[in-house]
């Protein structure tokens, strides 16, 4: 029927009349939202690692990694949209999201320099791999019409996390947590 709240390409998705908000769009707001603040876990906790007398972050250790992480984010929108046309948007993201959380652990408890900075890079990778296989589910899944609406959707949810986690770890540290305390809930918040 024209006006059953199951019309369309997919008729697994259940919309309210008059709502372009279904299980899909949320899974992959809260997917892109969860990613995007990792994605700034690093960098808002920079400043208090580079003084961290336990964790010798040197100034080539950081060049190395600064340079690898735009690396790595680059080569990752390159090869991305080939992996995700070829595994498809969920298996990637499943696969994005070990990657994020394996990642994210070992930031939060090695003492190895060079470990730390491969760990940065697989969660750079991860972050830049998200919005391909973001992307892809949603040209799969929903009619041309309703696309825009649901790459805005993500983009917002994008955006926001990025501001979310910049604000929240800093918080963390502004309340005393030491940078590894700091990262820790990103870390459980992935493993769910």
């Amino acid at each position: 029927r024209a006006d059953s709240p199951t019309r369309g390409r997919h008729p697994g998705r259940r919309l309210q009349r008059g709502s372009m908000v279904d299980t899909t769009s949320m899974l992959l707001f809260t997917a892109v939202l969860i990613n995007q603040t990792g994605r700034v876990m690093v960098p808002s906790v920079l400043t208090s690692i580079m003084v961290d007398p336990e964790f010798v972050l040197t100034v080539d250790a950081r060049k190395e990694m600064l340079a690898g992480v735009s690396a790595v984010c680059l080569f990752g929108k390159l090869l991305g949209g080939a992996i995700t046309d070829k595994l498809g948007g969920w298996t990637l993201l499943v696969a994005v999201f070990t990657g994020f959380f394996v990642s994210s652990a070992v930031l939060v408890s090695t003492a190895n320099v060079a470990v730390f900075g491969a760990m940065w890079w697989l969660n750079s990778l991860a972050y830049t791999v998200t919005w391909g296989a973001a992307c892809q589910i949603i040209g799969a899944t929903y009619a041309p019409a309703e696309r825009p609406a649901q790459l805005t959707r993500i983009a917002s949810a994008s955006r926001f996390g990025a501001s979310l986690g910049s604000m929240f770890f800093g918080k963390l540290l502004k309340e005393g947590l030491h940078w590894r305390q700091a990262l820790l809930p990103i870390v459980l918040v992935q493993a769910v």
